[in-house]
């Protein structure tokens, strides 16, 4: 290769590297990572596979100048690579016996020249395949495959740990369900009540169209908005009927101790503030809240979506007090509380998912009965 060439590939390549220190999304950055390997071995198409073991299959996780592309395991020429973990280089598609004809002919697409190679975790799993299509006016040759290693080798090790990543993710929240169950379960009339609070509030939340560390933030916070309770006595949590003035004060103090216990906790970047989200759902856009009393512009977007779907939840389900309130019931309380005990603008923004929720909601609550 010409010394040009070669710093312009070395330059293509630390790019690629470095861009896995940026705040981007995995499939962002393999996106980014296709894009610079068309420039890099100047080729038409390229495609990362996945290998989904399970069912057998490779399906292209990016697949930059086509669509999205189904590949069985025993099948094809990236199968064949998946299934030998060797590097294939194809001169001439038509006359390898893997090549598979009828997507040329379907798209009317012509393949002349193959590259893949296999993303091998450190384990030496096969984690999917790099396939690169139609090097312009040539043949792949060995310094497109050493270059091409170097950062095949930077996708493998995104892939896993992502892979990681969802699982630590995973088993995080399917902790914070515990938890919110084993709270719940103290007031057994209230059973489910957090994991229906969060999924109204991310359901909320993407009508809003708010972005995904938004949507986690109401996840979490949903789950641990009634941690406090735990410092609540049982026979306030179980008293059956109106609670006195005192009981209620007492009651009243669940918001701050969830904010006591959670402020100990070391969250992520991007998350410090689930803490106040999650203590403050009992704010009013009128001031007349708690536990600071809080005035609307005060008051996080999260935080007032969080309330809203609290005091739907508890409007419709069964407590001591009450049985559950149908939907126009509830929708003529959050009219007239439009303001005041709710926010407006999260208020109309429910309105419009409001029917499918409380469908939702009503299975929900009689699958848990069932048990």
């Amino acid at each position: 290769m010409e010394l040009e060439s070669v710093k312009k590939k070395l330059i293509s390549i630390i790019e690629i590297s470095s861009s896995f220190n940026n705040r981007n999304t995995l499939d962002e950055l393999l996106v980014q990572i296709a894009n610079k390997s068309i420039d890099i071995l100047d080729c038409e198409r390229v495609s990362l596979f996945i290998l989904d073991k399970t069912n057998k299959l490779l399906w292209s996780k990016v697949a930059i100048g086509s669509g999205r592309i189904e590949v069985p395991y025993e099948q094809g020429i990236v199968g064949y690579c998946a299934r030998s973990g060797k590097i294939v280089n194809i001169k001439d598609a038509y006359t390898n016996k893997y090549f598979d004809k009828s997507v040329d002919q379907r798209t009317g697409y012509k393949t002349k020249t193959i590259l893949c190679l296999p993303l091998i975790a450190l384990n030496g799993e096969i984690l999917g395949i790099f396939e690169a299509i139609n090097k312009k006016n040539a043949i792949f040759n060995d310094d497109d495959i050493q270059i091409t290693q170097v950062y095949c080798t930077t996708i493998a090790r995104a892939i896993e740990n992502s892979k990681l990543y969802q699982e630590l993710k995973r088993t995080f929240y399917n902790f914070l369900e515990t938890l919110a169950s084993a709270i719940d379960a103290r007031h057994p009339i209230t059973s489910g009540h957090s994991k229906r609070v969060t999924n109204i509030a991310m359901r909320i939340g993407n009508a809003f169209n708010l972005p995904e560390n938004d949507i986690e933030k109401l996840r979490i916070a949903g789950l641990l908005h009634d941690i406090g309770k735990i410092g609540i006595s049982d026979s306030i949590l179980k008293k059956h009927g109106k609670l006195t003035t005192e009981e209620h004060s007492e009651m009243k103090r669940h918001p701050l101790i969830t904010y006591y216990i959670l402020r100990n906790i070391n969250f992520p970047e991007g998350k410090e503030d689930i803490p106040f989200i999650a203590s403050h759902h009992h704010e009013r856009p009128d001031g007349k809240g708690y536990p600071d009393g809080l005035l609307s512009n005060e008051i996080p977007l999260l935080a007032k979506i969080l309330a809203i779907a609290d005091i739907f939840e508890a409007l419709s389900a069964k407590r001591e007090y009450k049985e559950p309130f149908d939907l126009p019931k509830i929708k003529r309380i959050l009219s007239e509380e439009r303001g005041k005990q709710v926010d407006g603008d999260v208020v109309d923004k429910f309105f419009t998912i409001i029917d499918d929720v409380f469908k939702e909601t009503k299975i929900d609550q009689k699958e848990i009965t069932l048990f």
